[in-house]
């Protein structure tokens, strides 16, 4: 109903190798302005196009810029008829926050870029409105955005898009926004060698930089082992528990989880294990590197049936000002 019209979809590549493509778009088999080039997996297009009255054939055509054939293409017809009775109100294809799916979606700043896709194929979008207010398109592409305060609630954030074309058929969509900072652990268990009807203790501390409460709980490990409100973790293993023990803690602040795994390796009369020993050696590295030319790659081993996975290492710069 409307001749300012918009055209637009995707390119999608299935193969691997990567596009290299020029898009022709056509109306009334006159070409259109600009042509696009297309490279990537996967791309998007839109052009304007100016209609007249009555049935109007579209074609799309992409064209290898190495080969110069026409590896796809795709054509319609659209009608402008401006005396049509429109009903049909406009359509929101996707809502983002900072771009990704507005669904649930957790933000630890205090406000989010709110994106709505929406359309109308009938009389032509006349307004759109995020939390109540009125937002231009940008670019004239089908896309509108706003910047979204957001508050630290349990109920979330509800924000209400409303869409009106120029016949008044509106559509209304709303997405729930939470505003959280995850948990920050100050003080977590480290792996360890515990020896068979000795008493095991430890701590996790946590900080919710929310003010949030905190809840402690372990999601993984042996059923015995126990987790106190405060945090403490203790656990005194028999003759069967010998071997190694993944331990997953959940800190728990009313919003998101955060999990810290570690390892406890019990061990019986046997004796006690071996410690870590490196398997990698000194003779393994290069006996001289420059530094701003050359590089190194290098796999650090741990060996065989030596410490409790899983292993932490740090590096440090010893005779910086002789390298």
């Amino acid at each position: 109903m409307v001749s300012a019209y918009q055209v637009s979809g995707t390119v999608q590549n299935n193969a691997f190798d990567s596009l290299n493509l020029t898009l022709y778009a056509y109306v009334n088999n006159i070409r259109l302005a600009p042509a696009k080039t297309i490279k990537g997996p996967s791309a998007a297009w839109t052009w304007p196009v100016q209609l007249v009255p009555g049935a109007n054939a579209v074609a799309i055509a992409a064209i290898d810029n190495v080969s110069l054939n026409r590896v796809d293409s795709v054509s319609f017809s659209i009608i402008f008829n401006d005396t049509a009775h429109d009903v049909r109100p406009p359509t929101i294809l996707a809502i983002t926050a900072n771009g990704l799916p507005a669904g649930n979606f957790y933000a630890a700043s205090a406000a989010v870029l709110l994106g709505v896709e929406a359309f109308d194929d009938g009389s032509g979008m006349d307004s759109l409105f995020i939390g109540g207010k009125p937002i231009m398109p940008a670019n004239s592409s089908l896309w509108y955005y706003d910047s979204i305060p957001l508050q630290h609630t349990p109920t979330g954030n509800q924000i209400i898009i409303r869409a009106t074309d120029k016949k008044h058929n509106d559509t209304v969509a709303s997405v729930i926004l939470f505003q959280n900072r995850l948990p920050i652990a100050q003080k977590t268990p480290t792996s360890s060698f515990i020896a068979v009807d000795s008493l095991y203790s430890d701590t996790i501390e946590a900080f919710d930089p929310d003010g949030d409460s905190l809840v402690y709980n372990k999601s993984q490990g042996p059923q015995l082992l126990q987790i106190s409100s405060r945090g403490v973790v203790s656990w005194t293993p028999s003759n069967l528990d010998t071997g190694s023990h993944s331990i997953t803690l959940r800190i728990w602040d009313g919003y998101q989880p955060v999990f810290y795994t570690y390892t406890l390796y019990v061990f019986g009369t046997t004796g006690h294990p071996s410690p870590v020993r490196f398997a990698t050696k000194t003779e393994d590295f290069p006996p001289f590197l420059v530094a701003g030319k050359d590089t190194l790659r290098m796999r650090l081993r741990a060996a065989p049936n030596t410490g409790i996975p899983p292993f932490v290492f740090s590096t440090r710069i010893v005779n910086k000002s002789k390298v």
